[in-house]
């Protein structure tokens, strides 16, 4: 997903300029990948808009980076400056995330093969939440288990198929029912801890706006 946002107060302290495409962002119980956070700053004193990518926290839920990840956002020389400000106040609009890539499973570092498996989705494209995921043997044998949300964007079980892996995931995006994605092969039968894997798909779900185009549009943010 991508979100638009706002800074009111921070003309002279932060900059786009960040290159960190596996960066996440903590929102609320979620982790959004750092890529796909756009901005556009307002007023633009203390700006540089060079890329699209920030961290913010706004009224109803929280938008959450590490020190580093925090200062990384400062011009040359304002990262103690912009640290100072600590919660920062924003406007934010989801719009969706482009790759020219497919989507990919990452298995998370503590996994244990075959007793329990950890998974991360990367670069999830389209305006999209992944909200169960369940999966069973590639060869149709045993039941479909389904994985739960450990924590942020990390699905896990203890109930690891036999053989290769096939997964569902239900992606739901804005107000629209969810649909379930079928994923053939997703992992092999010798998955590793670390590795990636391409799942051949991606995801292009829009989600329909629930206000009129002039506030929730594309027209610039006053």
């Amino acid at each position: 997903m991508l979100v638009i946002v706002v800074f009111p107060n921070l003309r002279q302290l932060i900059t786009t300029r960040i290159h960190q495409p596996h960066m996440e962002v903590h929102v609320g119980m979620e982790i959004w990948p750092w890529k796909c956070l756009k901005a556009i700053l307002q007023p633009l004193s203390l700006l540089s808009i060079e890329k699209e990518w920030v961290v913010v926290l706004a009224t109803r839920t929280d938008f959450v980076v590490s020190r580093k990840a925090f200062s990384a956002m400062a011009l040359d020389g304002k990262g103690q400056q912009l640290l100072k400000t600590g919660i920062v106040d924003i406007e934010y609009k989801r719009i969706p995330c482009e790759y020219n890539k497919n989507l990919l499973i990452q298995v998370v570092e503590w996994s244990h093969n075959p007793y329990y498996l950890a998974i991360k989705f990367l670069y999830q494209g389209g305006q999209t939440d992944i909200t169960a995921v369940s999966l069973a043997s590639q060869d149709g044998s045993g039941d479909w288990q389904y994985m739960k949300r450990n924590y942020g964007a990390i699905w896990d079980t203890n109930k690891v198929p036999e053989g290769a892996i096939k997964m569902v995931v239900i992606v739901v995006s804005g107000y629209k029912n969810g649909r379930g994605i079928m994923i053939n092969y997703a992992l092999p039968a010798d998955w590793k801890n670390g590795e990636i894997y391409d799942t051949g798909i991606q995801i292009k779900d829009i989600a329909t706006e629930a206000c009129n185009p002039w506030r929730c549009g594309d027209q610039p943010w006053n």
